[in-house]
């Protein structure tokens, strides 16, 4: 056998040796970039909604919360699902009934994960009005209904009490994520799906 014929053979078993390695922190590598939200797409993060400044709020902390209808805020441990949170007035217009079906289309985007996504809204200092409690009954009847005072909802939210279209609350009930009005249902799934299957 030739001295490059033999050369040629080291190479190749450097190189098989060698790729292993070379996998595991290929992968380490991808870990590291999906748990820090990091894309190799222009520079943007994974994440389409907008973080909430840490520490995230519990819902646990609002003594004022009145369930009115539906699930109550923090579950048992075997109980524990995501939560689409929307902040809604006690009379319905035409905004609010949109965005509750936008909601309702959303969560059903998800397919099989929407099983473990529920959907709750929050109207303040008072209860829904009666129209808008037989709207929820006959289009929503999935939807839970907290009352709280928006004076507390404002001292524990801070900045982030501002009004969005949606809150993300996840399975143990903190509030880490908004969106706005710009944000379509395809941002909201595509963070969902994320969060949801690697949690």
């Amino acid at each position: 056998m030739t001295p490059e014929a033999n050369r040629k053979k080291i190479h190749t078993l450097v190189v098989l040796l060698l790729f292993p390695f070379f996998m595991i922190a290929m992968a380490g590598s991808v870990y590291w970039m999906n748990v820090n939200g990091i894309t190799l797409f222009n520079g943007e993060s994974r994440a389409r909604g907008e973080l909430l400044a840490s520490p995230y709020v519990s819902l646990a902390e609002f003594s004022s919360i009145e369930v009115i209808r539906g699930e109550v805020p923090i579950r048992e441990a075997g109980e524990r699902s995501w939560s689409f949170l929307q902040i809604m007035p006690a009379h319905c217009d035409e905004d609010c009934v949109q965005q509750l079906w936008e909601s309702r289309q959303t969560r059903m985007a998800l397919g099989r994960l929407s099983t473990r996504v529920r959907r709750a809204l929050i109207v303040f200092d008072e209860k829904p009005d009666e129209a808008f409690a037989a709207l929820l009954e006959k289009e929503h009847p999935d939807v839970s209904v907290w009352v709280m005072s928006r004076e507390e909802w404002q001292q524990h939210m801070g900045q982030d009490a501002e009004p969005v279209k949606l809150y993300f609350v996840d399975r143990f009930g903190y509030i880490m994520m908004r969106y706005r009005y710009s944000h379509t249902y395809k941002d909201i799934t595509k963070d969902m799906s994320f969060l949801i299957r690697h949690n």
